[in-house]
């Protein structure tokens, strides 16, 4: 991968719509921060297909250099085991499934990942964690809001001096624009904690025994005109280029 362009697969979204018609469809989204922030970073974007056949899915891997893992609504509780809270907002089956059987596949091969809110929570359940389902339910102190109906909330991260992160933003304490009502509970296999909300929130997720396996549950993407956000992609695409 000397001197190429890393192709960075990335996931994307399934959004159900119906048409003038009344007839229901499905659309695929992905929003064009991601895009434009792994271009920016020195990475090729390669939009994913959420295909069904889990036969294709090593295919597509094949076919990338690295792989982000989005946003979007909720991981299924039965994924973790656990009853759904009525403020959960599940997935589609769809993209559960593919999401799940593109990050093991990823995994299995050891290529760099970067998991972005709720990609940052599939990483954790998918090497067997548990998520936090509504965060208004836990007493936390100080107060604070992780999310809002009509934007993204800033405040800051703590970062653990050595860790991954800290090497990719050489702070120790960072402000992030975040919008999410769920957060890590239990850590999944080989996960360590490696940034916290003021709150005592897990920001941050990585493997250390990898040269790159990163969730963060803020979005990067919708800041990465700030130096320290849009380092996170210069970073994947810099471990995806000499993987």
């Amino acid at each position: 991968m000397a001197n190429a362009v890393p192709r960075i697969g990335i996931t994307c979204c399934i959004d159900k719509l119906q048409l003038p018609s009344g007839q229901l469809t499905q659309r695929l989204r992905l929003n064009m921060p991601y895009i434009d922030s792994v271009i920016a970073g020195g990475g090729l974007p390669v939009p994913l297909a959420p295909v069904e056949d889990p036969s294709l899915v090593p295919r597509q891997v094949d076919g990338i250099d690295a792989l982000l893992v989005t946003g979007g609504p909720d991981v299924p509780p039965s994924r973790y085991g656990h009853p759904p809270h009525p403020k959960t907002i599940p997935l589609c089956d769809r993209r559960t499934n593919y999401d799940f059987a593109v990050f093991a596949e990823a995994d299995k091969r050891g290529l760099p990942i970067l998991g972005i809110c709720l990609g940052h929570q599939i990483i954790n359940v998918a090497r067997g964690g548990t998520l936090i389902q509504h965060l208004d339910d836990l007493p936390r102190t100080p107060p604070l809001h992780h999310s809002d109906a009509s934007t993204y909330i800033r405040h800051t991260v703590t970062i653990k001096d050595g860790s991954l992160l800290h090497r990719i933003i050489p702070h120790p304490v960072v402000e992030t624009s975040t919008s999410h009502h769920q957060a890590v509970d239990r850590l999944g296999n080989g996960l360590v904690p490696t940034a916290w909300a003021p709150d005592g929130v897990i920001e941050a997720i990585e493997d250390p025994s990898r040269p790159f396996l990163l969730g963060v549950q803020w979005h990067p993407e919708v800041i990465s005109h700030l130096q320290h956000h849009a380092a996170l992609f210069s970073a994947l695409a810099d471990a995806a280029r000499n993987h």
